[in-house]
């Protein structure tokens, strides 16, 4: 589960933070009897616990920084998945002289920070700790490089030191890649919670720049493994719910792509799939005969939300983290609503999953599954820059409140005034 992402200097971000703990105060009422979740509950130690919200849904004026924050995540996702840094600095704030992000999630037990700073010559600050303790600090500015956390017999201080300086550093002794990605893919036996952590991230986090999923991407991204069984399995759960939300298709048929086409290898959204199959899609005519579509000929709207639903439901099935940008893009208003409903349902939500969004749709604003803690509003300006504030965090705010109605209202500020 995210617990919150720090992010300085970065776009059109000075300082701001996605913050996904419960902003509340006291829990509802007959919380625990209800069908609707208004946090996710994350057992820290005996008798405490943290709370989280299981979505949060991102509202703001077109070019006020809502893909940005998405970017932000994404672009430490894919530093940390490819061992690549992408420096991109508030270009307004020269004085600004690195990009630092924090993440802190919780997983297997614990509650991990990782923190990573720097600029456009590397890395000048790496860390990974646990509430319990520390697991590495790399510090070049200050000359520190701790590792107890991490250090045994075989792997002293000094033998870690030198993987850093001769696996992710340059000629110029200059850190250029994550030393936590580096110990991930080539070091795994080396400590359990750093592993479990990197798995977490890299596996259960799905951060994606839209919600233009092709078909077969979806199958093989919800499917077990990629045995033909296994991806047969997911295609008729998808098509299940696709049913379920009121699509007019009266059957549809996985098929096996051209022999040339099966080993053809592709990627999105920062992962390699390959492309094994066409779906033919049957509808009824006139005189009652099927019908026989590619499904590529499908709506736009169908197939957003066929795609759309192997990314939620392999999120509700590992209790995963689902970061989206304009979520509503092609979807019709009910049926956005009843997507982000699945991770407010206990009976869908069963293992903790999360769903960050942004979107322009306000219908979702009057669904009565969303709470102040989990709304949140992005506005910017010269000085600040990109800056997210919770609707919790405005003063009077109330879960009774049309929220609709006050943003449009401009209460909240994030909405454009045109004047025509």
């Amino acid at each position: 589960m995210l617990v919150f992402f720090r992010i300085c200097n970065f776009g059109s971000i000075v300082e701001t933070m996605i913050d996904m703990r419960y902003g509340e105060g006291k829990a509802p009422n007959g919380y625990k009897d209800r069908e609707t979740i208004p946090f996710l509950e994350y057992p820290i130690e005996k008798g405490k616990s943290m709370r989280l919200s299981p979505i949060m849904a991102i509202y703001g004026q077109n070019a006020g920084g809502k893909t940005m924050l998405l970017k932000a995540v994404f672009t430490l996702w894919f530093c940390l998945a490819k061992g690549k840094l992408i420096y991109r600095p508030n270009k307004l704030h020269s004085d600004l002289k690195a990009t630092t992000f924090e993440m802190s999630f919780a997983c297997e037990g614990l509650v991990f920070t990782y923190t990573l700073r720097y600029n456009q010559a590397g890395v000048q600050v790496e860390s990974l700790k646990t509430h319990l303790g520390s697991i590495f600090l790399i510090d070049h500015e200050q000359g520190i490089y701790q590792y107890d956390g991490l250090a045994t017999e075989a792997y002293p201080g000094e033998k870690l030191n030198a993987i850093l300086r001769a696996e992710c550093c340059n000629s110029k002794d200059e850190q250029i890649a994550p030393f936590f990605w580096k110990l991930a893919i080539n070091y795994p036996g080396l400590n359990a919670e750093l592993s479990n952590a990197y798995q977490f991230l890299i596996h259960r986090m799905a951060v994606t720049g839209g919600n233009d999923f092709s078909a077969p991407f979806a199958i093989d991204y919800l499917a077990q493994d990629d045995q033909e069984d296994s991806q047969k399995q997911s295609f008729q759960e998808i098509v299940k719910y696709l049913r379920r939300l009121d699509i007019d298709i009266a059957d549809m048929e996985l098929i096996p792509s051209e022999e040339h086409l099966r080993d053809e290898k592709k990627e999105e959204n920062g992962r390699e799939f390959q492309s094994k199959w066409r779906i033919s899609s049957y509808h009824k005519a006139q005189n009652g005969e099927l019908v026989t579509m590619d499904f590529r000929e499908e709506s736009q709207g169908t197939q957003v939300l066929f795609g759309l639903l192997g990314v939620v439901l392999k999120t509700l099935r590992t209790g995963g983290v689902l970061v989206i940008d304009e979520m509503d893009r092609s979807l019709h208003s009910l049926l956005l609503i009843a997507l982000v409903s699945l991770f407010t349902n206990r009976s869908y939500n069963a293992k903790g999953a999360q769903l960050i969004l942004t979107a322009h749709n306000t219908d979702l604003l009057e669904s009565p599954n969303l709470r102040v803690s989990q709304v949140a509003i992005v506005t910017k300006t010269a000085q600040q820059g990109t800056c997210m504030r919770r609707l919790c965090d405005f003063e009077g705010v109330r879960n009774l409140q049309n929220f609709r109605k006050t943003y449009l209202e401009g209460a909240f500020s994030g909405i454009p005034f045109p004047i025509i």
